[in-house]
């Protein structure tokens, strides 16, 4: 679960993701494998990350993997309103209550400083960690929606965390295995929510090996 400090970080990458239909595993990924007690030790750390405007690190340990950080973005007037925050000069007011310096590029639009935690797996919350030969699969417990499978791989250079980019990568799973178009939003009926799918090992390979997981983040570890 994802717990930002500055109410407009959940705002922004919201209206971004929130609202794509997200594709989701009937069972933990690969289908078959053991799962795995703990993080192991190669990977446990901490990590920068690559992109060089975000101050985010990543974090590693034995039971769970999050991140934290501060990067700045812009926001149109228009979306901060109708949040529900007030903007009183330089000033953002938003539901916590605690006021946010801003700065303004032009009437429409403002800049914004952000932090914030979010934790990407965790044991505790009946998470699952799975490997398929140097490669780990971090299974997030959907409850009755399935499982988001989240990609894990290190080099000698980096560590890559790679999902599902399910507009860009729908065709491709359509060719590898069923896929099962999730409808039934309170608002909207035929509106799509989710995509199910229930690979064989085989399956789910192939489309790993043909650039599945395409949407990625990049981290160097950081030297003690």
């Amino acid at each position: 679960m994802k717990h930002y400090l500055l109410f407009f970080a959940l705002l922004t990458l919201c209206l971004v993701s929130c609202e794509e239909p997200q594709v989701m595993f009937g069972e933990p990924q690969p289908s078959g494998q053991a799962n795995l007690k703990t993080l192991p030790t190669a990977l446990r750390g901490d990590y920068l990350s690559t992109k060089g405007t975000d101050s985010i690190v990543l974090h590693i340990t034995r039971d769970m993997v999050y991140r934290d950080g501060a990067f700045r973005d812009t926001a149109r007037v228009k979306q901060l309103r109708r949040s529900g925050c007030e903007l009183r000069g330089d000033t953002l007011i938003c539901d916590d209550g605690q006021p946010k310096r801003i700065q303004r590029l032009r009437d429409s639009l403002v800049v914004i400083d952000l932090t914030f935690s979010d934790t990407l797996f965790a044991f505790y919350r009946d998470d699952i960690l799975r490997r398929d030969e140097r490669v780990y699969f971090m299974n997030l417990d959907k409850g009755d929606k399935g499982w988001r499978v989240i990609k894990l791989d290190k080099n000698d250079a980096y560590l890559v965390i790679s999902e599902i980019e399910s507009r860009e990568e729908l065709r491709n799973l359509k060719k590898t295995m069923q896929v099962d178009t999730i409808r039934g939003d309170k608002n909207d009926p035929k509106k799509v929510t989710d995509y199910k799918v229930n690979p064989t090992i085989d399956e789910f390979r192939r489309f790993v090996a043909e650039q599945g997981f395409r949407k990625t983040e990049s981290y160097r570890r950081i030297k003690n």
